[in-house]
């Protein structure tokens, strides 16, 4: 057990005397750690001895358990504790020599500690005079002087803190631990108190004292603690662990399909108009839209890989290569197209092909490859573009009479009677000059 300092402020602070048992004086002092440190807000157990010098003669004890306040202060009644042995109204005061013992066990138990030995003065003996015929009223006293200023009239100096600093002793040895003592709540229940540990708490409320200086924040009481870290790594270290689940939310009350919206909605509730085709829910003040009727889709879209396009087959969409899209270019009977637009095959169009500049075909090395050519129905070539000229092919056979077989050269009107300029058939050049 840690040595307890015992510091009296007042060891008999008012004489309580009665007509009658029983009688008893009044008791306060301040309870110390080895270290000076009030031990405040605990219970305590004393044990109070009533003897002679050398404790031969035990004239009466008894024993106590009281709360220290917020400062150490324990305060109690000498006379009205629970009898060890003795009795009180049978103390001879009128004999004198009797010494004052008191103890202590800091945990509430009965492993006592001896705090000091001190003999009674004039004060206790009162209880004696109580008993005999009461005398006129004296004048009133001078008031007496604190223990800090008989401190001070013993020749110390210092402030009121040296002067109780000065009152600690030596620490003495530990001793073995106590019992277990009451809790607050139990004392306060021995004390001859009622009710629940909420009014027992209730009770412990005190007038409101003065504001007291900025604490620390919790952060930087985290850092006083030893930890290390930024004020996030303060935060992380606060998470717990997971809760269990919340309870379900509100759900909404489906009123069904209605013509018109209803006279007294509630909060919550919703309907499908079937007038306009909208769903709508209300959030306590006014009809929100919560979904509306729209066409009808293509369902779930196929599988297909990168590229491919939707195609419609007759019986539903498929994924299709036919045209393929890579990279930004289009692909026609090929899935690596190297052009905006590559066709593998053969084309066919009617129209005009409108444009600021055609390229056909790209360079070929074999001269003998044209790079652009125009066959007749036969599958022949008639006219070709190749890499060092154009040349025309005319059939060998006589050209009949009034044909446009050959080469010529004639009018933009591309009638029967137009002009001819020139014309080349197998048996003949002509050139025609107006």
């Amino acid at each position: 057990m840690k040595k307890i300092l015992l510091c009296i402020l007042a060891s008999m602070l008012s004489l309580v005397v009665l007509a009658q048992v029983p009688q008893g004086f009044s008791y306060q002092a301040v309870l110390r750690d080895s270290q000076g440190q009030p031990i405040f807000n605990q219970s305590v157990a004393i044990k109070v001895t009533l003897q002679n010098e050398d404790g031969t003669l035990i004239h009466y004890s008894e024993s106590h358990v009281v709360s220290s306040s917020s400062t150490g202060v324990i305060t109690f009644s000498v006379g009205e504790g629970t009898v060890i042995t003795g009795d009180f109204t049978l103390i001879p005061w009128n004999e004198g020599n009797i010494f004052f013992k008191i103890e202590v066990d800091p945990a509430g138990g009965e492993n006592y500690a001896e705090l000091g030995l001190v003999e009674l003065q004039s004060v206790p003996y009162a209880l004696f005079a109580a008993s005999g015929n009461e005398g006129p009223q004296g004048e009133p006293g001078e008031d007496g002087f604190s223990a800090y200023e008989v401190w001070l009239a013993q020749g110390n100096t210092g402030s009121e803190e040296e002067f109780l600093a000065s009152l600690k002793g030596e620490t003495g040895e530990s001793g073995a631990n106590g019992t277990d003592g009451l809790s607050a709540y139990q004392v306060w229940l021995a004390q001859g108190n009622t009710g629940s540990e909420a009014d027992f708490i209730t009770s412990l409320k005190g007038e409101a004292g003065i504001d007291g200086d900025n604490g620390l924040s919790a952060y930087q009481v985290w850092l006083s603690q030893g930890n290390t870290g930024s004020e996030a790594d303060f935060i992380a270290s606060l998470k717990g662990e997971t809760g269990e689940a919340g309870a379900d939310g509100t759900s909404l009350e489906w009123l069904g399909s209605l013509l018109s919206a209803p006279a007294s909605p509630q909060t919550n509730q919703a309907y499908y108009n079937s007038t306009d085709g909208v769903a709508y829910v209300y959030n306590g003040t006014t009809w929100s839209t919560l979904a509306q009727d729209g066409n009808d889709g293509m369902g779930a879209l196929p599988d297909g890989v990168t590229g491919q396009i939707l195609l419609h087959d007759g019986a539903g969409w498929t994924a299709s290569s036919d045209i393929h899209v890579a990279s930004g270019d289009v692909g026609i009977g090929t899935t690596t197209p190297a052009a905006k637009l590559d066709v593998v095959g053969d084309i066919r169009a009617s129209g005009k092909l409108v444009t600021s500049s055609v390229q056909v075909g790209g360079p070929i090395p074999d001269p003998d490859q044209p790079l652009f050519v125009v066959r007749n129905s036969n599958d022949e070539i008639v006219f070709a573009v190749y890499e060092a000229g154009v040349r025309m092919y005319v059939a060998s056979d006589a050209a009949k009479a009034g044909s446009k077989g050959g080469f010529a050269v004639g009018g933009l009107t591309q009638s029967k009677a137009s002009d001819e300029y020139f014309r080349v058939t197998p048996d003949s050049v002509r050139i025609y000059i107006d």
